[in-house]
């Protein structure tokens, strides 16, 4: 059997406070996505992939394939043709 160090009561109260401070966040996510229609919640949902393919690529230094770039730009393309509908039906109704 391993060897597994006792916790202290200052370790319990850190694991805690940690399952709070990650329950809050998307405590808040759950009250604002009841506000948002889903055309628009689905569109926040393409923010945190883009934000860790973008980290990958730059900052760890990730091999970028050509697939991949085709397929993140199809993705991003299929958004902007999306919106772009939206926004001109919102424009017409208008």
């Amino acid at each position: 059997m391993p060897y597994l160090p006792a916790t202290t009561c200052e370790t319990t109260l850190l694991l805690a406070c940690a399952g709070a401070l990650t329950a809050l966040p998307l405590i808040a996510f759950a009250a604002a996505a009841q506000r948002l229609d889903l055309a628009s919640l689905g569109m926040l949902m393409y923010i945190n992939p883009t934000l860790q393919f973008l980290t990958a690529v730059w900052i760890f230094g990730e091999p970028m394939q050509s697939e991949r770039l085709l397929s993140f730009a199809l993705i991003w393309l299929g958004l902007l043709v999306f919106s772009w509908s939206a926004w001109k039906k919102y424009r017409q109704a208008a």
